[in-house]
């Protein structure tokens, strides 16, 4: 995932898995709006790529959140909102872990719902795993009601401040594959 925030703009390859070689390419103000997306695998050497609105569900089909509030800023900022609005109804929690596959140390800040109001948010948990020496996000879990798992957000590999251009975020980009 290549992201900057000014202006707004996101590239993000799927490396692994059943989305193997799929290609997403958000930027604000620019293609009308919509998000490029170019499937991987077989389909996508047979089609060419989809615009899609950022909000549209198909967009959405595999994450709880639209392209536009991806990322670690995005995500610490609706976490932020989202607990000073209800500040009264949640627990905070933190400890200090230590990671022995990666060796890295983490706060691990958990908020819960302490209300039983399940329509006043989607999350009944949310779990932010902080790098102790980058201070950023690096995993994120997000629980529903019932402890239904509904989003997890791994960040390997980060590296920051790398001097991104418009040629990064550029679908006639070389390196890219869309069509």
């Amino acid at each position: 995932m290549k992201l900057r925030t000014q202006p707004y703009s996101i590239y993000m390859k799927w490396l692994s898995g059943r989305y193997k070689g799929q290609e997403a390419l958000y930027v604000e103000g620019k293609n009308e709006g919509k998000l490029l997306v170019h499937p991987g695998g077989l389909l996508g050497s047979i089609t060419s790529t989809f615009q899609l609105d950022p909000h549209d569900p198909l967009a959405k089909l595999n994450s709880s959140e639209p392209i536009t509030n991806a990322g670690m800023g995005k995500t610490l900022e609706r976490t932020l909102l989202h607990t000073l609005e209800e500040y009264e109804s949640i627990s905070l929690t933190m400890d200090e872990i230590e990671d022995e596959t990666s060796e890295r140390s983490y706060y691990r800040i958990t908020k819960e719902r302490l209300d039983e109001d399940k329509t006043a948010d989607a999350y009944e948990e949310v779990i932010l795993y902080i790098d102790k020496e980058l201070l950023l996000p690096l995993r994120i879990l997000t629980y529903g009601w019932e402890g239904k798992l509904l989003g997890e957000y791994i960040y390997e590999n980060v590296k920051i401040n790398v001097g991104l251009s418009d040629e990064d975020f550029d679908p006639q980009n070389e390196a890219y594959n869309f069509p």
